[in-house]
């Protein structure tokens, strides 16, 4: 008898202690993810930089109300608000040094619904093992190690502040049969400079080298199509000497007109050689001067200031040679 009354006993200790733990793991393993909806993200570091990325009425993410954001950072940035979670606590021994380290540096995380805050908390360095990331939460004033299960590797860096690097590349991006005119003008190069308009009925091309000449039309169709998620490498507004750079002659421009009117206008330059160059010399074993492979680029009258690659917009720098038979 005494023997069944110490197994009744163990097993409701046993199932209190159960109880207790899980009541208790179960709101700090989430205690940073916020499943719900929310349309607003405030992010802000201890040197007074912020970006705040918020929702407009076409369900799209822009960058301080004004840009695009990047497709590819914006997912993952809301892919780790949703998963986040507690790996582990961290050690009585260990915290008094990891609440001084975030203290001095830290990414502050606000997340909003209608402008009623839902979540915030601070984004530490990674662990020692760069596998767990240090957060600590605002409401329940400690520190924790956490994760996203399944992946390898630490979070900080999905929480960046760097304005130009949320702004989506994205320099154009049209259907063929969004295209209403292009017009392509090379420095000093007349000859091989053109320009087109096009209808769902007939297509133009002005140069005198190929007026009146037959149009390869699979060459057009394969033109028309090359204008989709054309990107800058990098935007670099904050250039040192990008009034130089505005100032000389432009290796071309480009205007392009869409069907609902809108126009895109890109100034190309030729970008001095740097280290950052793959080519340093020509054939002839000479230094070049100008990058093989890359472009600066004016956005729309100095609206934005970039880097292009070559091998990207190639495809769309053509003559009108190209688009014969």
């Amino acid at each position: 008898m005494k023997q069944i009354i110490l197994l009744i006993t163990a097993i409701v200790l046993i199932s209190g202690l159960y109880l207790y733990l899980s009541k208790e793991d179960k709101p700090i393993s989430k205690s940073f993810s916020v499943k719900e909806p929310f349309d607003k993200i405030f992010l802000t570091d201890m040197k007074g930089h912020s970006v705040v990325l918020s929702k407009n009425k076409n369900e799209k993410w822009l960058l301080n109300k004004s840009f695009n954001v990047r497709p590819d950072a914006i997912n993952v940035l809301l892919n780790t608000i949703k998963k986040v979670s507690v790996k582990s606590s961290v050690p009585k021994n260990q915290k008094e040094n990891i609440y001084k380290k975030i203290a001095s540096e830290n990414i502050k995380v606000e997340i909003y619904k209608d402008d009623d805050i839902l979540s915030t908390y601070y984004v530490g360095g990674p662990t020692n093992d760069y596998e767990g990331t240090y957060f600590f939460h605002d409401k329940l004033k400690d520190v924790f190690i956490t994760h996203i299960p399944g992946f390898k590797g630490y979070l900080t860096p999905r929480y960046f502040i760097d304005e130009e690097l949320w702004k989506d590349r994205s320099v154009i991006n049209y259907n063929a049969d969004q295209i209403s005119s292009l017009s392509i003008h090379y420095f000093n190069k007349d000859s091989v400079s053109f320009e087109f308009s096009t209808t769902p009925l007939s297509f133009k091309i002005n140069n005198k080298e190929v007026n009146n000449k037959a149009i390869d039309l699979k060459k057009l169709n394969l033109y028309l199509n090359s204008f989709k998620k054309l990107e800058v490498e990098g935007f670099e507004n904050n250039y040192s000497k990008k009034d130089s750079v505005l100032k000389s002659p432009e290796f071309c421009k480009l205007r392009l007109t869409d069907n609902k009117k809108i126009t895109t206008n890109l100034r190309l330059f030729k970008m001095p050689i740097s280290q950052r160059s793959k080519s340093q010399y020509n054939i002839e074993g000479k230094a070049l001067k100008y990058d093989l492979d890359r472009l600066f680029v004016d956005i729309n009258n100095n609206t934005e200031f970039g880097i292009l690659q070559l091998y990207v917009f190639n495809r769309i720098l053509v003559t009108p040679e190209f688009f014969l038979k």
